[in-house]
C-alpha cells in the first residue's frame, strides 16, 4: 500500500533506518497517529522530512511532541542548522515550525518552477 507519495513501508523502512536518519512514529491508544522523519542535509545541517499527524488525532498535542523529540533526537548531533520544507498549504505543519523556533529562509533546493510559488522553506539554529 502507497503510504505516502509513492513510498511504502518498506520503502521508508529503509530510508530512515540509514545512518544518520531516523524516524520517530507517534501513536495514540496503541494506533498510529503520527511520525516525523530527519535526515542528514550536509556537515552544517539535518533536514526533516514527512511530519504527519492523522487528521483523526490532531490538535492533542501530538505535532509539538514530535517537534520536541525530533529536536532532541537531532541536536545531540552538533549540525548548526535544522531545515524543513513543505508547502504554503500546510498552515499546521508551519505554524508548529514556527513556535519551533524555525524561520522562512531561501530557497535551499531547486524546485520546478511551476510550483516554486507554493513551497515553503523554513530553517532553526541548533542550540
Amino acid at each position: 500500500m502507497d503510504l505516502y507519495h509513492g513510498e511504502t513501508a518498506a520503502s521508508l523502512a529503509r530510508r530512515y533506518a540509514q545512518p544518520g536518519t531516523g524516524m520517530l512514529l507517534a501513536s495514540w491508544d496503541g494506533r498510529p497517529a503520527g511520525c516525523l522523519a530527519f535526515s542528514v542535509f550536509d556537515d552544517t545541517a539535518d533536514e526533516l522530512h514527512r511530519f504527519y499527524v492523522d487528521p483523526g488525532f490532531r490538535r492533542k498535542g501530538i505535532g509539538g511532541s514530535l517537534m520536541r523529540a525530533v529536536i532532541n533526537a537531532v541536536e545531540t548531533r552538533r549540525k548548526k542548522w535544522l531545515l524543513a520544507h513543505t508547502t504554503i498549504y500546510m498552515i499546521d505543519a508551519i505554524a508548529i515550525y514556527r513556535a519551533y523556533g524555525f524561520d522562512f529562509c531561501p530557497p535551499f533546493r531547486d524546485v520546478p518552477e511551476a510550483v516554486g510559488h507554493t513551497e515553503v522553506f523554513l530553517k532553526r539554529e541548533a542550540e
